[in-house]
């Protein structure tokens, strides 16, 4: 199983770029529910939050009628690149 927590597209060219520091926009907000993968098929919507020891854990919200499935899968736009190396945290 897997969580999809964000989406987007990069280049093969794009993500050579990508540094340390770097900011990526990803088309997916902050309060949307992560998908949830079982093998390569959407399955589940999940709402995300900080368990127990600090622990990033899923609540599934939703069961994902099969005949929606296709409607999870590949749907990313392309990623912004925001250069921002000055506010590097160490």
């Amino acid at each position: 199983m897997r969580a999809e927590l964000g989406r987007g597209r990069l280049s093969v060219g794009e993500a050579r770029r990508v540094q340390v520091g770097d900011v990526l926009q990803l088309e997916t907000h902050t309060d949307e529910p992560v998908v949830l993968f079982v093998g390569e098929k959407p399955k589940y919507l999940g709402l995300p939050f900080t368990g127990p020891h600090g622990k990033t854990t899923v609540k599934i919200a939703e069961v994902i009628d099969p005949s929606d499935e296709e409607l999870y899968v590949n749907r990313s736009r392309p990623v912004l690149l925001a250069t921002r190396r000055p506010y590097l945290c160490h």
